[in-house]
Order: C-alpha cells, then sequence, then structure tokens
C-alpha cells in the first residue's frame, strides 16, 4: 500500500467519517478530481467497510499515472453525459417551497390564520405530485389545521377551530396510502381478445 494510505489510514480509531475525509485530502494532494474520487469510493461508501474502501483506492493507485490521464477525462466525461432522472414529485415540491417559507414565516409571526392559510396552499401544490408527495402532503394540511386551531383560540372563534379539526382529519385521510386502481387486466378484461 503506498505510504500516503498508511499514514492517512494507520490509527483504525479514526473511523469511517474522518476515513472519508482523509482520503478525499490525501486524493487531492494528489491532484485527483472529485470525479476520480467517486468513482474509487462510489456512492454507495457509506455502506462499505473501510477495508473495502481501501481496497477500491489501492487498485486504483497500482494503475499509476496512465489512469489520471486516461481514465479520470472519461470519467469526467461519462458524468457530465449521464442523464439526470428526478424524482416524481419533483415539479410539486419546488413549485411548493415559496408558499411554504411564506407559512413558516406567518407562523413565527404569530399571523395563525394567514400562516393556515398559506399551509393549504402549500398543500394544494404538493397534491398535485400525487403519491409521491402525499405525506409531505399531509404534514402541510396538518400544520395548517394546529395553526387554524391556534388562530381560533387566540380570537375565540369556534368557527375556526372547527374548520382546524376538519383540517387535521384530511391530513389523515392525505397521510393513508391509497391502493392503486386497478387497470383493465385487473378488473378481468382482456385485450384483443
Amino acid at each position: 500500500m503506498s505510504r500516503w494510505l498508511l499514514r492517512v489510514f494507520s490509527l483504525p480509531e479514526r473511523g469511517e467519517a474522518r476515513i472519508g475525509l482523509n482520503v478525499r485530502a490525501a486524493c487531492r494532494a494528489r491532484g485527483m478530481s472529485l470525479e476520480t474520487l467517486a468513482g474509487l469510493t462510489g456512492r454507495s461508501s457509506r455502506n462499505e467497510r473501510p477495508s473495502d474502501i481501501l481496497d477500491n483506492i489501492e487498485t486504483f493507485l497500482d494503475q499509476a499515472d496512465g489512469w489520471r490521464t486516461e481514465a479520470q477525462p472519461l470519467l469526467a466525461e461519462y458524468r457530465r453525459d449521464a442523464a439526470r432522472m428526478l424524482p416524481e414529485g419533483t415539479a410539486a415540491l419546488a413549485a411548493a417551497a415559496g408558499t411554504e417559507i411564506e407559512a413558516c414565516g406567518l407562523a413565527a409571526a404569530g399571523r395563525w390564520a394567514e400562516a393556515s392559510r398559506a399551509a393549504q396552499d402549500a398543500a394544494r401544490q404538493l397534491g398535485v405530485g400525487m403519491e409521491a408527495t402525499r405525506g409531505y402532503r399531509a404534514l402541510w394540511l396538518y400544520l395548517a389545521g394546529t395553526w387554524a386551531d391556534q388562530a381560533g383560540d387566540d380570537k375565540g372563534d369556534p368557527g375556526l377551530r372547527g374548520a382546524a379539526r376538519a383540517l387535521v382529519r384530511k391530513a389523515e385521510e392525505a397521510a393513508k396510502r391509497t391502493a392503486p386502481r386497478p387497470g383493465p387486466r385487473q378488473q378481468g378484461t382482456r385485450s384483443g381478445g
């Protein structure tokens, strides 16, 4: 094993988090890019044993400078060309972010009724994300309910408190996972036959 690796990893009590920091610093000192480091350790390195990460790095180092001049640019190109697939619900989460911030600001200022309305708006925006944002939408409905309850309590308004209970029930319903609707084959019909 290279001397710099022996220095970096010679103390077993450093732990996995420390190993990651030391590997990153050592690789930078040798002129390795972050793409190369990611290729060495892999995105799943959090689940690997430190000895496995060390084995990957040792294999890399055995390939000498040719690896850095030939493979490293190729890895960087692969990374740039890789298709980025955003998870379902991303657009709904992005659309609701501003309203969520507004709602939290209103709640922090003690403007409970307005905060509740903004939280309901956020929940509506999150509803566009369907199943992908269901649980998060339920959270915002719950916040809307608790903030409406606080507004009703502050104002002595039983109507607001009733609306708050309805919002909490809506949050509970939204939190329940819905069964997928059966398609034509699941309903017993066959196409073409």
